[in-house]
């Protein structure tokens, strides 16, 4: 995986906060604070609403995250390459999208496979500080070898949440034409999860979808223990199967490697405590309507 707009990203927003001791010192707070939230037996709740927050985020988790839509990807490239049109069009929703690391694996995804579709992408998230994030993205992926359908990138982020899409009209630009693949990357927290509204909401949503439309479901370990998600899929499996759909692929479990830029050592490193972490245990299941 290259990692070009990445790192252009970090060295516009991110690095000039690190060039002193005391903005690695504060963003080594923060990434603490994130451990400990994303840490089952704790009943913190992470938070993204700070410029800060974002800043951390980005700079530690999304390498990995990028990496494990990547790989869990593969698992159905056959499936993903008979999504794209003749006329080579793909159209692709990202929900719970954060600064885009789903994003950036599907894209990686794609260039490894050598598939070329002209996209028309929509991300959505309850936090529009992703935003500028998103859009920096978009600007650099023909870099990438790829082109979008809207060249106004703002309309591409959408500020709802999961539970508030499955409610929207089918005329929203993300149902519009319906999306052929359906991400949900890390959305769910065994915290602060409701089961019955989760399930209600992908019930709407897939209402909204047409027939072959793939729904990715991929979750890594530090939200959520095993059996937790073990539950959840076997949940919405069921409910497929309740509507006489197919399942998919199975739950399948994977480790994540990834690594760092050098920059980032920076901020993880060990005198902070802060351990580096290269491998990432993710949850996959892919359901096709």
């Amino acid at each position: 995986m290259t990692w070009e707009s990445y790192n252009a990203i970090l060295q516009e927003e991110v690095f000039p906060y690190l060039k002193d001791e005391k903005g690695i010192k504060t963003m080594q707070k923060v990434v603490r604070s994130f451990r400990k939230c994303y840490d089952v037996d704790n009943d913190i709740d992470v938070s993204y609403q700070g410029d800060l927050e974002r800043k951390a985020y980005f700079l530690t988790y999304f390498p990995a995250h990028a990496r494990q839509m990547q790989i869990n990807l593969s698992f159905i490239n056959n499936h993903i390459s008979r999504l794209i049109t003749p006329r080579g069009f793909l159209k692709a929703s990202f929900f719970a999208c954060g600064p885009g690391s789903e994003f950036y694996g599907f894209i990686s995804f794609l260039q490894k496979e050598k598939l070329f579709p002209e996209l028309d992408v929509h991300f959505i998230d309850r936090e529009v500080g992703w935003k500028p994030y998103i859009i920096e993205q978009l600007k650099r992926l023909e870099n990438r070898g790829y082109k979008t359908i809207s060249r106004n990138y703002q309309d591409c982020f959408h500020q709802c949440t999961i539970e508030q899409c499955g409610l929207c009209k089918a005329d929203c630009k993300v149902f519009i034409g319906s999306p052929q693949l359906v991400v949900m990357q890390n959305v769910i927290n065994e915290k602060t999860f409701s089961r019955e509204k989760f399930i209600n909401s992908i019930d709407k949503l897939l209402a909204k979808l047409k027939t072959g439309s793939i729904l990715v479901f991929s979750e890594t370990l530090y939200h959520s223990n095993k059996e937790f998600l073990e539950e959840v899929f076997a949940i919405l499996q069921n409910s497929f199967k309740a509507k006489g759909l197919t399942a998919g692929c199975q739950p399948r479990y994977s480790y994540v490697d990834y690594d760092y830029l050098p920059e980032t050592l920076r901020v993880l490193n060990g005198e902070s405590g802060l351990i580096r972490k290269t491998r990432v245990n993710s949850y996959f299941l892919a359901l096709q309507k």
